[in-house]
């Protein structure tokens, strides 16, 4: 470990250098040899290149950071809202960056919550206009038909537009509907709040079944 006096003349020339602020450089210049699991890049679902293009940070740099700032004790939200308030990418980055990170840290698996759930998407564009689409998702009857049960309670308070569903095991769905052009319609769901991945990937295969069942009945016209 370099003087007190070396060390600043050290985090000071990398600052020059890379742009990075004080305590980032410091954490660099200080960090033992950082470890990270194999396959990191695929367990963040991003590669070093596109994050850095967009952050300005590799995982490993960022894992560095993060590590340094004690993040491994500290809750999703906090963290990202340090990323947020200490970088100017916007909120989306912020978010891939902290569940990259800790995914790379063994906090969180993929499509697993940090309170332990797990999340299920799915997407598919059906040929028809928002419109039409958003008014067989209105429809009570249309909605218990093409989604094959009864039993699923439409949530109150729409955010943003979108259908948020309820089920009996108390997990949750949303789905929101983006218009690509006059007569086609992207159509993703989001279920959270599931026990185990093997729950989340059924009902990922089931959301495909349900997509397609929606898709046939605008193409049939029944409601």
């Amino acid at each position: 470990m370099p003087s007190n006096k070396d060390l600043k003349r050290l985090v000071r020339a990398r600052m020059a250098k890379t742009g990075e602020t004080y305590t980032t450089a410091r954490a660099c210049i200080t960090r033992k040899k950082l470890t990270l699991p194999a396959g990191y890049q695929k367990l963040a679902r991003m590669s070093d290149e596109a994050v850095a293009a967009k952050t300005g940070r590799t995982w490993r740099e960022w894992t560095a950071v993060l590590d340094d700032l004690g993040a491994t004790e500290m809750s999703h939200r906090d963290i990202a809202r340090w990323v947020s308030t200490n970088h100017d990418f916007g909120g989306w980055w912020s978010q891939t960056v902290t569940v990259g990170y800790e995914r790379i840290r063994g906090l969180r698996d993929i499509g697993q919550g940090r309170d332990g759930t797990y999340r299920a998407g799915k997407t598919r564009t059906l040929p028809f206009g928002e419109a039409e689409v958003r008014r067989v998702l209105d429809d009570d009857s249309a909605r218990t038909r093409w989604l094959g049960r009864h039993d699923v309670t439409p949530r109150a308070g729409r955010r943003s537009g979108a259908f948020r569903l309820s089920f009996p095991d108390g997990s949750k769905a949303e789905i929101r509907l983006t218009a690509k052009g006059a007569a086609r319609t992207q159509v993703s769901v989001e279920h959270g709040g599931l026990e185990s991945a093997d729950d989340a990937s059924t009902r990922k295969e089931l959301w495909s079944e349900r997509l397609a069942a929606l898709g046939a009945m605008l193409a049939d016209g029944t409601r």
